[in-house]
């Protein structure tokens, strides 16, 4: 009996330590308040380092943001809730010729909404908009990109990129 015991109480202990290293992390943005965080970036800043599984729900809305998602936070998928694309938004009007805040131009790859640098990377059921316009600029028309995915093995399922132009996707790298 104490024997038997004994094998249950390891193999718990062995279970026990097992599922950490296979738990996903759930991070749940919502622009009401009514998740962890109200900005998708401070959703991805939250993400542990070091490719531990990581889920991003998004519930619906538009944030009007540029998002990245630096190299060294792999694993990660970014999940709209609804299951229809048009119901989350993620958007930023940047283009190529525009200078950033430390007063650089951010170029083609820099004017993306959303940038993806990590490896293993899902996203399903969002919407990734570069809204410049334009016609509200005297440049007129540049590079505008919607996604600049740089990592490998990135996965896009029920997704709209929209942009203007040509310039709606880019891979860099």
């Amino acid at each position: 009996m104490a024997f038997g015991l004994a094998i249950t109480l390891v193999l718990g202990m062995i279970g026990m330590m097992a599922t950490p290293a296979n738990a996903t992390t759930t991070i749940v943005v919502a622009k009401d308040g009514s998740g962890n965080f109200t900005s998708v970036q401070a959703a991805i800043n939250a993400v542990p380092g070091g490719g531990a599984r990581s889920l991003i729900e998004i519930k619906p809305g538009t944030y009007d943001e540029t998002v990245s998602l630096p190299a060294g936070k792999p694993n990660l998928t970014i999940e709209g809730t609804t299951g229809n694309a048009a119901d989350v938004v993620i958007a930023a009007g940047h283009a190529a010729w525009m200078t950033k805040p430390d007063g650089t131009p951010y170029g083609t790859a820099g004017s993306a909404t959303v940038t993806l640098a990590a490896n293993n990377v899902t996203v399903e059921d969002v919407t990734i908009a570069n809204t410049y316009d334009p016609t509200a600029f005297p440049q007129g028309y540049s590079q505008a990109v919607a996604i600049n995915a740089e990592g490998d093995r990135q996965v896009f399922t029920g997704d709209r990129f929209t942009a203007q132009r040509a310039h709606e996707l880019g891979m860099v790298n």
